[in-house]
């Protein structure tokens, strides 16, 4: 079946609320990839200034993981909920930004599977996002090559598309995560300002496909 149009997903993986969405874009992925280019865009929610100890500038996470698990049905691990209440990890999302960045490059048809690995590894395991050889590690699980994966992340190029990343998702009007659109030659349609549930966005692209075909 040919390509219908780009399903983008702006996200970020210090995020919560992209943590409780991720089953929803998973399980959307894993219908609808063969109809659409999903394509995963980083949003920056903690980085350069905004990248604090959790104690200083992100306690308001402790509160908001039960209301994230309420709504969405995801669980937070034990690792990361020690990690919230230690207080003492930064709060920085550029790492794992630039891996997203870097492993979207050598394996475009995994963004989403990617995304998702690095919410579960953050939110539930407890892994330490801001370790550049944990993302090596990961991305070798997808089958990328070490040498240039790494060669890939560390480089000036790849922080400066990080950066720009951030300014055209701030350009698009994007600031708050997660966000899913719709986007053909010819429209953008937003499917989730925030988190929505799978049956919502379904529904939306449901109604995309039914207009396209009356076209």
């Amino acid at each position: 079946m040919n390509k219908k149009g780009n399903l983008v997903y702006i996200f970020d993986p210090l995020c919560g609320w992209c943590y409780g969405f991720s089953p929803v874009i998973l399980d959307l992925y894993a219908r609808k990839q063969d109809e659409y280019n999903f394509i995963v865009l980083c949003g920056g929610l903690a980085v350069f200034d905004r990248a604090l100890p959790i104690e200083e500038g992100y306690d308001y996470i402790e509160r908001e993981m039960e209301t994230v698990s309420r709504h969405t049905g995801v669980v937070f691990g034990e690792e990361f909920r020690n990690i919230v209440s230690e207080g003492s990890y930064i709060y920085d999302s550029l790492p794992a930004c630039r891996a997203m960045i870097a492993f979207r490059t050598l394996n475009p048809g995994k963004q989403i599977e990617f995304a998702h690995a690095l919410h579960e590894a953050l939110f539930y395991h407890g892994e330490d996002l801001n370790d550049m050889d944990f993302f090596v590690s990961l991305a070798d699980e997808f089958g990328c090559d070490p040498y240039e994966f790494n060669k890939l992340l560390t480089s000036e190029d790849n922080l400066n598309k990080s950066t720009e990343e951030f300014h055209t998702v701030l350009k698009m009007g994007v600031t708050g995560f997660p966000f899913l659109f719709y986007a053909d030659l010819e429209k953008t349609i937003v499917l989730s300002n925030g988190y929505s549930s799978f049956n919502a966005v379904w529904n939306k692209l449901n109604a995309i496909q039914d207009y396209s075909k009356k076209e």
